[in-house]
Formats: C-alpha cells, sequence, structure tokens
C-alpha cells in the first residue's frame, strides 16, 4: 500500500520572507502531514504554540494546549477504525510578517476503513497563523478549520 503526502503552494510568499522563513515554513507542513499519516499526536502537539487556539467548524473554541490536545486525543481515538492513505495540505497563500505568518488553503484526507476497507475522503479549508519561537520555529499559534459536506 502507498502512503501519500503532499503540500503545494500556488501563491508566492511576501517579498519580504526570508528563504530560511519559508524553509522553516515547509518543514512545519511536512512534519504536521507525516504526524497526521503516524496517528502521532505527540508530534502534532509539538508543532503548536503553548496558546494554541482552535476554531472548529462545530463545538466551542479550543483555547490552549490542554483543550487541543483533548480534542486531538478524541479525535484520533474515534478515527482508530480506520487507515490514513492520504494527507495533503495545499495552501494558497503564504504570508510571513516578521515572527508571525498566515496561510490559507485546503486539505484533504482519505482513509480506508479497516473492516470494510471502503475509502473515505475528507476535505475542507483551513486558515493559520503561525509564530517563529526563540529557535526559529514556526508553530502553529490559531487555526480553524471547515469540513465540507
Amino acid at each position: 500500500m502507498a502512503l501519500a503526502i503532499a503540500c503545494t503552494r500556488t501563491t508566492p510568499v511576501d517579498s519580504a520572507d526570508t528563504g530560511r522563513d519559508r524553509a522553516a515554513i515547509d518543514s512545519l507542513h511536512q512534519k504536521d502531514m507525516r504526524a497526521v499519516m503516524a496517528g502521532d499526536t505527540t508530534a502534532l502537539m509539538s508543532l503548536w504554540t503553548d496558546d494554541i487556539v482552535s476554531l472548529p467548524p462545530a463545538g466551542p473554541i479550543r483555547s490552549g494546549r490542554a483543550a487541543n490536545a483533548a480534542a486531538l486525543r478524541e479525535s484520533m481515538e474515534q478515527m482508530k477504525g480506520g487507515e490514513p492513505v492520504e494527507y495533503r495540505l495545499d495552501f494558497q497563500e503564504v504570508q510571513i510578517f516578521g515572527s508571525n505568518a498566515f496561510e490559507w488553503g485546503t486539505y484533504q484526507a482519505v482513509a480506508r476503513e479497516r473492516a470494510s476497507a471502503d475509502l473515505t475522503t475528507t476535505t475542507g479549508k483551513v486558515m493559520r497563523l503561525l509564530r517563529r519561537d526563540a529557535e526559529g520555529r514556526w508553530k502553529v499559534a490559531r487555526t480553524m478549520f471547515t469540513v465540507d459536506p
């Protein structure tokens, strides 16, 4: 079985961007996709700032690491009946402003049901605010996403 991970960007980043910042944000995207494919909650949480805020398509706003970690673990538990086949982030725009950046685009996740081998595809839109930490690593500080019907 082949696993697919891909991230594309069709709009150039802001002209103030440095090559190092762009590479670090690309690294964040790759780590995000690998962690999702591996079901690695620890790796996903390492990509967040301590004050992360998530605005999911339904339910309350999740503020802080503890609330987001609990929601992530619950989501991963619900997905145990499936095996990830593909997870792709496609950011249409990434703009960097000093130690902050924003990005928006889409995602696609494909999973195979373990019991039936049926494939399920989930798509949606995503917008994130990133913050560069003291070591130069970009992390997700704010995120909101949709799930397409």
